[in-house]
């Protein structure tokens, strides 16, 4: 895996093994991967841009959300797990969001405001569609890379139009206390409670 930070986000490309991407690609990119409906990417409306009537595909494997959470696929994304190395999973889902004719921004929004929380969005398939930070950093959608970023930080996803769909996992997470991957991208304050719980721990 090669990291690198750019305005407070970390970069990784070549995240996992060509065996296990080949293996989440062909489960999740199959007819008979679970897909759940929703009228909305954001789940704040006000926050939505552009298009109002944005729709998406969830597939929601750990958290509190409004479709059926899938445990069965859980394993599929340990080879992810592995290199993310977390404390606390908050929430993880896939989204499948469908082509359209033209880039259409969702809306910048935060996944959380917890300090220590982290957002890390693994790219499933190449599109042209990207990840958009308030800064103007653009994180294109490229297979087997992922952008790791406190949750706090406000983004927006785009659809794709050049595949089908554009799909990526996003997962909400509290790191290990020994991580290193975040190391240089905690917020301020951070290492202070990190310490704490060294301490504790």
């Amino acid at each position: 895996m090669e990291t690198r930070i750019e305005n407070g986000k970390l970069i990784c490309t070549n995240v996992i093994t060509k065996e296990e991407l080949q293996r989440i690609q062909d489960k999740m990119l199959s007819d008979h991967f679970p897909w759940y409906y929703t009228e909305h990417v954001v789940e704040d409306k006000q926050k939505m841009t552009e298009d109002k009537d944005q729709l998406q595909f969830v597939h929601n494997f750990h958290g509190v959300s409004d479709v059926s959470t899938e445990w069965s696929n859980w394993e599929l994304l340990y080879p992810i797990f592995n290199v993310l190395k977390a404390n606390t999973f908050v929430r993880v889902k896939a989204n499948n969001i469908p082509r359209t004719e033209k880039i259409i921004k969702h809306g910048f929004h935060a996944d959380t405001r917890v300090v220590l929380s982290y957002t890390a969005i693994y790219y499933v398939n190449s599109t042209d569609g990207y990840t958009e930070f308030r800064d103007g950093t653009k994180v294109p959608s490229v297979e087997n890379s992922m952008v790791v970023f406190p949750s706090y930080m406000e983004h927006t996803g785009t659809t794709c139009t050049d595949k089908r769909s554009r799909i990526n996992i996003n997962m909400n997470y509290m790191p290990n206390h020994h991580d290193e991957l975040t190391k240089g991208i905690r917020p301020e304050g951070a290492d202070k409670i990190i310490k704490l719980w060294e301490n504790v721990w």
